[in-house]
């Protein structure tokens, strides 16, 4: 068991001062990984362009390596309920109940909207589950708020 310790303000202060200055270093460091981000986008799409223009999909660059442009396909999930249960149909009618099953799925944030909306709704919250999940795992979240 943790043994008590006298908390002061004079050390509430300083340790608030520490966090906030690393967080503005963090959000500095965000900004910078952003214009990386940027200029990397930036300069991929200029090879894409370059390669498209000389006909070519790959490049062997002198002291750098292979660069290679491949066309993908990408799709966007659906978001109404009746593209999703189309989209569902189609799966399990290729795909079979496993398939179903393998490609049915729900992001974290959504999950734990779901979790936390039917726990507030709870009559002992203390005893409450959905079946097939774990526990929750308790956390504490901190954040500032300007003054």
């Amino acid at each position: 068991m943790d043994e008590r310790v006298e908390i002061t303000t004079k050390m509430l202060d300083e340790l608030a001062l520490k966090l906030k200055e690393a967080i503005v270093e963090d959000q500095a460091q965000d900004a910078l990984t952003k214009l990386a981000k940027a200029k990397v986008t930036e300069l991929k799409e200029a090879m894409i362009k370059m390669l498209e223009q000389a006909d070519k999909s790959s490049y062997l660059a002198e002291g750098v390596g292979m660069c290679v442009a491949k066309k993908k396909m990408s799709v966007t999930t659906p978001k109404d309920i009746d593209s999703k249960k189309l989209l569902f149909k189609w799966i399990q009618a290729g795909y079979g109940d496993d398939g179903f099953w393998n490609y049915m799925s729900i992001n974290s944030m959504t999950l734990n909207t779901l979790f936390n909306e039917a726990l507030a709704g709870a009559s002992d919250p203390a005893m409450f589950s959905i079946p097939g999940l774990l526990a929750p795992t308790e956390y504490v979240t901190l954040s500032f708020t300007k003054r």
